[in-house]
């Protein structure tokens, strides 16, 4: 029922909240074979497209909260970015970077820029933790590229 005639009052609740969501699973079934990775995340109308979780809560990403009564099939028995997990992370990234910015400063000293580039980005791939951590070092990569290339005009 795509267009929705004759559907429960909680699927239509569902599609009135999950607008986003919906146009992500249509461009989704575009490129893969029902718009999802894996059977056990088929839902009906569409799934849930999720864009950050904390402790027991997940937000989607229309911005509507839910309780994981699962948590991730018990891989997350402590809980969605648990504060002693964050700050491993964060330690693990302090230590990266620092590696990072002593490979950058023998490489530009030596003036390959282009092999400082994909030493950066192979540095980077070791510590790829959670999609979001990622996010954030690639714009700080992108920082840094910017400041050497751009600064001395």
């Amino acid at each position: 029922m795509a267009d929705g005639a004759g559907e429960s009052r909680i699927v239509a609740t569902y599609r009135a909240r999950t607008k986003s969501a919906a146009e992500l699973n249509r461009k989704a079934q575009e490129v893969l074979p029902g718009g999802i990775v894996h059977d056990s995340r088929r839902m009906s109308p569409y799934g849930i497209y999720g864009d950050h979780a904390l402790g027991s809560r997940k937000w989607d990403i229309d911005g509507n909260e839910y309780v994981d009564m699962l948590n991730g099939f018990g891989v997350t028995m402590f809980g969605h970015a648990p504060d002693f997990v964050s700050q491993a992370i964060g330690e693990q990234l302090k230590i990266c970077l620092k590696k990072i910015l002593r490979v950058a400063v023998v490489l530009l000293v030596k003036g390959t820029i282009g092999h400082l580039v994909v030493n950066i980005f192979k540095l980077f791939a070791g510590f790829i933790v959670r999609n979001y951590v990622f996010k954030k070092l690639v714009g700080i990569v992108i920082l840094l590229f910017d400041i050497v290339f751009f600064s001395h005009a």
